[in-house]
């Protein structure tokens, strides 16, 4: 899998969004990729302004236009950026999420980055904001920014279960991160324990029944490992039983891991309900970035 070649950063000029900014810096530098900066106005209900700006309208929407390229601008003379690193920018009147979503399209880029804001839990797990809709949209994936750059990724926690995409997703994190260190977990569907000892199951055989579960999972994820060539050094493989998305985020604390790697939200849900999937639950819980990746069946 190769590293992402070209990056764009979605903005809203918001605190969260520098950090998405700053990352996208930080990356480019790394893998001497393309770099755009992307900002939508969403003015998309211009109609609605028609009545009061009259023939001024166009000029108005001009003026908007140019200074938003104007604070783009500032953002990439910014000190401290890296050297080497040449931004585009793209600013479009219409609603950021159609806009970045059709600039992901049309520039055939491998990583979009949008900002998330920590703390604010409306925000996160509501499905009306840009982040939640490009999660679902967007046909490459999408790393949401929660921390400021200190530095690059040091250890990433991948989620590892059993479908066909698992290795896909490794690989993609590998070729984001090479030189972080690779947690996998993969966490087991715990037994119904009352029921099972409804059925005369005995708490030593329940004991018995998990050794064996995670005895097995344990040897799967070893052999995971061995095809995907990853080293010994700089791997760990974690095997849990329990709720994955909970697991994760246990363990995104326990091992001090700086950046998640998850399967896409389903693009057909709702936008309106915050439903808990595991995606939109690690979403809402990590304080650490979150990179999205959709499966490769569903990519577009």
């Amino acid at each position: 899998m190769p590293a992402p070649r070209r990056l764009i950063a979605a903005t809203d000029f918001s605190e969260a969004a520098g950090h998405a900014v700053d990352r996208a810096y930080e990356l480019a530098s790394t893998h001497h990729s393309e770099l755009m900066l992307a900002h939508g106005l969403g003015l998309d209900g211009l109609t609605l302004l028609q009545g009061l700006l009259g023939p001024r309208l166009p000029e108005v929407a001009e003026s908007l236009h140019g200074a938003a390229m104007s604070r783009l601008e500032q953002l990439a003379a910014e000190p401290g950026r890296p050297a080497g690193v040449s931004a585009e920018f793209a600013v479009d009147v219409g609603s950021a999420s159609r806009f970045v979503d059709r600039l992901v399209r049309a520039q055939h880029a491998d990583l979009l980055l949008v900002g998330a804001r920590n703390g604010d839990l409306l925000h996160r797990v509501l499905m009306g904001s840009t982040a939640s809709r490009l999660h679902r949209t967007s046909p490459c994936p999408v790393l949401s920014v929660k921390q400021p750059v200190t530095g690059p990724y040091r250890r990433v926690l991948i989620g590892v279960g059993e479908g066909a995409d698992a290795e896909r997703h490794v690989r993609i994190a590998r070729a984001m991160v090479p030189n972080a260190e690779l947690i996998l977990l993969h966490a087991l569907t715990a037994p119904q324990d009352n029921t099972l000892r409804e059925a005369g199951v005995t708490d030593e055989m329940l004991g018995a029944f998990r050794d064996s579960q995670i005895s097995e999972a344990e040897q799967r994820l070893h052999d995971f490992t061995r095809r995907l060539g990853l080293p010994e050094t700089g791997t760990r493989r974690v095997v849990v039983i329990g709720d994955a998305a909970r697991a994760l985020l246990d363990y995104e604390t326990a091992g001090e891991c700086d950046l998640l790697v998850v399967g896409r939200i389903d693009r057909n849900t709702e936008e309106s309900l915050p439903v808990g999937s595991a995606t939109r639950q690690v979403l809402a819980g990590s304080t650490a970035d979150v990179l999205v990746i959709a499966d490769a069946a569903t990519e577009s």
